[in-house]
């Protein structure tokens, strides 16, 4: 996703970073962001790297606490799946309100 539609995104998604235990400038990168933002995201910084697990845990826990949302999910840093899946996700669920639990991935990108 390229900066323009990263900015017309962010107008409509609530974002938590979680940084644990980085060493490189990840952690000034998102708090960049965060200053431009806000409202929309949120960024949180632990002592130690403890696992996916506990990161996706932590993100999930934080964004419960910070942000009123009808859907909350999650990405990995590296963007296997583009931002931009988010509303394709959103979408599959508003068609399908039936859903509790959808869970989505970058496969279709790897043809």
């Amino acid at each position: 996703m390229n900066s323009w539609n990263f900015s017309k995104a962010i107008r409509k998604l609530h974002f938590v970073s979680l940084i644990d235990g980085s060493t490189d400038k990840t952690g000034r990168m998102l708090e960049s962001l965060r200053e431009k933002f806000p409202e929309r995201i949120l960024v949180i910084t632990v002592p130690a790297n403890k696992g996916k697990a506990a990161a996706v845990q932590a993100g999930m826990i934080s964004a419960l606490q910070h942000f009123t949302c009808g859907y909350f999910g999650f990405f990995d840093a590296d963007l296997a799946t583009r931002l931009d899946e988010s509303f394709r996700l959103r979408s599959s669920l508003q068609e399908k309100p039936s859903l509790e639990l959808r869970s989505g991935h970058g496969l279709p990108f790897l043809a």
